[in-house]
């Protein structure tokens, strides 16, 4: 029970952060060209939930480590998944959204997390990829608090690309969420 409160008040914690940071992403991305959209690490579905309001025709899924999923409540319209994004990824989408999981992974496991969802969307789907490009913010505090705490950093533009390229993809468009993050679409070459 402790261990649920703790894992509990880490996620809304970050779903706290989280709800300004997404709010306008509908206004950002065209979301109308995905007929199936799934959010990887989405915790407890603060970004899935706003973009299934603004588009709520399309299918939604939420994959999340189970003791995770126990703790969402997210809209009807959300599939809720039960999986590892270290292992392959069970559902076949439109589009992929890795929002904040990347920068929590050295370039060996991140680059597993990608290779597993490339393998997850359609012939011509799309993976957007929602993180701090260091080069262009000063990042280095919280880089070097990536660093102490998982063992990773906050990258670059140019090693995001080529962290990319090491799975055969591109960034295909390159859009500001917020004064902080930015979102990397990206494709196969």
């Amino acid at each position: 029970k402790a261990d649920k409160n703790k894992l509990y008040n880490y996620h809304k914690a970050m779903s706290e952060y989280a709800i300004d940071d997404y709010k306008n992403i509908s206004k950002i991305i065209d979301f109308t060209k995905f007929s199936t959209i799934t959010d990887i690490g989405g915790g407890l579905g603060v970004l899935i939930n706003y973009i299934q309001k603004d588009f709520p025709s399309r299918t939604f899924n939420l994959l999340e480590l189970p003791e995770v999923i126990d703790l969402v409540e997210v809209e009807k319209n959300v599939n809720l998944i039960k999986a590892d994004f270290f292992k392959p990824i069970p559902v076949q989408s439109d589009l992929i959204i890795l929002s904040r999981v990347l920068h929590d992974w050295d370039n060996e496991k991140a680059k597993l997390i990608l290779e597993n969802c490339s393998q997850s969307i359609t012939e011509k789907g799309k993976i957007l990829v929602i993180e701090i490009m260091q080069d262009e913010i000063n990042a280095n505090l919280l880089s070097l608090n990536m660093m102490s705490i998982c063992k990773s950093y906050e990258r670059t533009y140019t090693q995001y690309k080529e962290l990319f390229n090491s799975i055969g993809f591109k960034v295909s468009n390159k859009a500001k969420l917020n004064n902080l993050q930015t979102i990397l679409t990206i494709e196969r070459k």
